[in-house]
């Protein structure tokens, strides 16, 4: 319980300096606001509005990838498919999705016509794991 309770007063401080900081800088803002001081908060509450905007684009588009996931079944019909044309290299497709292939691939193949000879999908996820055991 001490431990926690000086982590929580370490966090306290934390807040209470950035607080601080941040409310110092409200206020020298506003004492100027009608000589340009409207300025930063403009930039700033532009900012959040763009931040706002790509977080919910983000869970949007994923929640889309969820949702149309291409079947195996297609993939397999395709590759077998004699009118694909290959092309040597590697075709790099990245999507937030653990397993499945996204959609965006039906529609490079509908668009293109052409398909590489290797394919990889990529995707990247962080997991709030501590420890890993050996045999992973």
């Amino acid at each position: 319980m001490v431990i926690t309770t000086c982590l929580l007063l370490w966090i306290a401080l934390f807040v209470v300096v950035i607080g601080s900081v941040g409310l110092i800088y409200l206020s020298s803002v506003l004492y100027k606001f009608t000589e340009g001081g409207y300025l930063p908060l403009a930039f700033s509450f532009f900012l959040m509005v763009i931040t706002g905007i790509w977080n919910y684009v983000r869970k949007e588009r994923y929640m889309f990838e969820l949702k149309n996931k291409v079947s195996s079944l297609y993939v397999r019909e395709l590759v077998s498919n004699p009118e694909l044309n290959r092309v040597p290299g590697i075709g790099l497709f990245y999507s937030e999705l653990l397993q499945g292939v996204p959609p965006i691939f039906s529609h490079f193949i509908a668009n293109i016509r052409s398909i590489h000879s290797v394919l990889v999908f990529v995707s990247i996820k962080a997991f709030p794991i501590c420890k890993v055991a050996l045999g992973e």
